[in-house]
């Protein structure tokens, strides 16, 4: 699973002084790597995208489809956003933590 699902076990009632259900590094280059694949994607059907068969697009845009989705879900639920940034994940961001750029793309 590339996406960082790991971001929606947090509860938002968590104390102030609640630690993070997760590993933080571990769930920061899950988001690099995802925002690596959709360019890869993107790049790839772009490129290639008569060279592959129709069942093949369909999975890729798919992938897209699914990641989207999560990310503007996870998006949405600002309080949990902020539960995130009060537990330390990404605390050095002025803005609230966000997979933004995964739902733009």
């Amino acid at each position: 699973e590339s996406m960082p699902t790991k971001l929606l076990d947090v509860q938002v009632s968590a104390p102030n002084d609640g630690q993070l259900p997760f590993q933080k590094d571990d769930v920061v280059i899950q988001c690099v790597v995802q925002l690596l694949l959709i360019d890869m994607l993107q790049e790839t059907i772009a490129q290639h995208y008569e060279h592959i068969p129709p069942e093949g697009i369909m999975t890729l845009l798919d992938a897209l489809q699914r990641s989207f989705e999560f990310a503007q879900e996870f998006n949405g639920q600002i309080e949990l956003r902020q539960t995130l940034k009060r537990l330390g994940f990404m605390r050095e961001m002025k803005q609230l933590p966000g997979l933004l750029k995964q739902e733009r793309e």
